[in-house]
């Protein structure tokens, strides 16, 4: 759809040039990826705030943990579902099933 959500409302509010710290380029640069790193902290967590650079900086580094659990937890359903043997299929749910706690836990640390 053509409308944009609050959350993308919130991050191009933000980034609006006359909100932005224009100390220098660096601030400046720095003012421009707290925002990007909050709009992709907020398509996870619902909340679209800005952040230190340093906070940022870690909600990067959870952001690419959880990319990599979904990412673990696609291929681990392909596997349980061509799986035959019941065992194999517990053992693939298991894993799957630590993965979204494991998620949820990251999540959670965004806030």
């Amino acid at each position: 759809s053509d409308t944009i959500c609050q959350k993308q409302q919130h991050f191009l509010d933000n980034l609006a040039f006359d909100k932005a710290n224009k100390l220098d380029l660096r601030h400046y640069y720095n003012h421009f990826i707290q925002s990007v790193i909050g709009l992709q902290t907020a398509q996870i967590n619902g909340t679209f705030v800005t952040r230190s650079i340093e906070q940022s900086k870690e909600n990067v580094q959870i952001l690419e943990q959880i990319e990599v659990l979904k990412q673990q937890i696609t291929t681990l359903e392909n596997t349980a579902k061509k799986e035959t043997q019941v065992a194999e299929m517990v053992k693939w749910n298991t894993q799957i099933n630590q993965n979204k706690k494991s998620i949820e836990s990251l999540t959670a640390k965004l806030n």
